[in-house]
């Protein structure tokens, strides 16, 4: 018996067509997944960082004689604190998250290099560049929504250890 080495199946002009409009919109998805969560990561961390501007600014513009923390200092201080790390934790996430990363496509520079190339030749060519992209801008996006899934939690977090020392310098003021 002898063996023939098999030679990979050349696509039809209709599948290649196919693939490539297919190839191309799940990259114009990605890129506006990308381009969505970094304008939800923005904005949550421009609010944390507002928050931590807006209770520092707070502090300074009560009169000292109307804040009474003598009751909870120390509960006073833990919150403030627990604040202000997990705003700094949170800018660093938020940073990572939208810092500039590469979104793998494909150059039509590289294809003007040979503009003799037949329509379905270059199709393919245009194919197997998109089939490593997806994949890798996949994984990058992962890590963009990691990063941006923690800043959102450490913001949380802010806001409720700023609401408690709200409450702490409201509440005597209050009563």
């Amino acid at each position: 018996m002898s063996s023939t080495p098999t030679q990979p199946q050349q696509l039809n002009h209709e599948s290649v067509n196919f693939l490539l409009q297919h190839a191309l919109r799940e990259i114009d998805a990605q890129n506006e997944d990308r381009s969505g969560l970094d304008t939800k990561t923005g904005v949550v961390l421009g609010f944390a960082i507002v928050s931590l501007a807006q209770m520092v600014a707070a502090l300074f513009a009560l009169p000292p004689d109307k804040i009474q923390l003598s009751p909870h200092p120390h509960l006073f201080a833990l919150l403030f604190i627990g604040g202000s790390v997990s705003v700094s934790l949170a800018t660093v996430f938020g940073l990572l998250a939208l810092r500039p990363t590469v979104f793998d496509s494909f150059s039509v520079a590289d294809d003007l290099a040979s503009p003799n190339i037949s329509h379905d030749q270059l199709s393919q060519e245009i194919l197997t560049i998109l089939k490593d992209a997806i994949p890798a801008n996949d994984a990058a996006f992962a890590r963009k929504a990691r990063y941006s899934d923690r800043t959102v939690y450490l913001v949380g977090i802010a806001v409720f250890c700023y609401a408690g020392v709200a409450a702490l310098i409201l509440w005597p003021l209050l009563t």
